[in-house]
């Protein structure tokens, strides 16, 4: 059966080269993790990661630093105090859960975005290289069971998606209140 698909597929791909013309194929993961625009994005993206990790880490601290406190009063029979001091530990706890998953949101739409522009910027600077080129198809890196050295354009995408696109905007720091 999947031998079958792939056979399938190979003569898809071969009647569309021969009905269409030149193919080409582009390693689309290639390109985005070797452009100087991600490479920049994730140093940036790393720092405010970092950054987050240690605000969160400060409030963890205070975390253990009211147990401690709590764990003390106990043995001096305190209750009205270990109470509120409870209350107070809930509340850090609450307000650590809400701040991680903001931090993890405002991380991962950053990330989403800076993707989302590098493959737009891609995508269209692959369609003037074809037209450019008179390349009729272009397919995935990742789609491809097997194509010829020469037909692989990743390199040319990636030295004109450099040229073209060498930073993107890290909207982080705009988003954390």
């Amino acid at each position: 059966m999947v031998m079958r698909r792939i056979l399938v597929l190979f003569l898809a791909v071969s009647m569309a080269c021969n009905a269409y013309g030149a193919i080409a194929v582009v390693d689309i993961d290639k390109v985005i993790t070797n452009s100087v625009a991600y490479k920049k994005f994730k140093i940036g993206w790393e720092k405010n990661n970092i950054k987050y990790q240690s605000e969160i880490a400060s409030y963890e601290k205070k975390m253990i630093d009211l147990d401690r406190e709590i764990n003390s009063r106990s043995e001096s029979g305190e209750l009205k105090e270990i109470s509120k001091l409870k209350v107070q530990l809930s509340e850090y706890e609450m307000m650590i859960q809400k701040l991680v998953e903001k931090r993890k949101n405002i991380l991962d739409r950053s990330f989403s975005n800076a993707i989302s522009q590098i493959k737009t910027h891609m995508i269209k600077l692959i369609e003037d290289y074809s037209k450019k080129n008179s390349i009729e198809i272009v397919v995935s890196k990742s789609q491809t069971i097997y194509s010829d050295a020469q037909h692989d354009i990743t390199d040319e995408v990636l030295k004109s998606l450099n040229k073209e696109l060498n930073y993107i905007e890290d909207n982080t720091e705009r988003t954390v209140q």
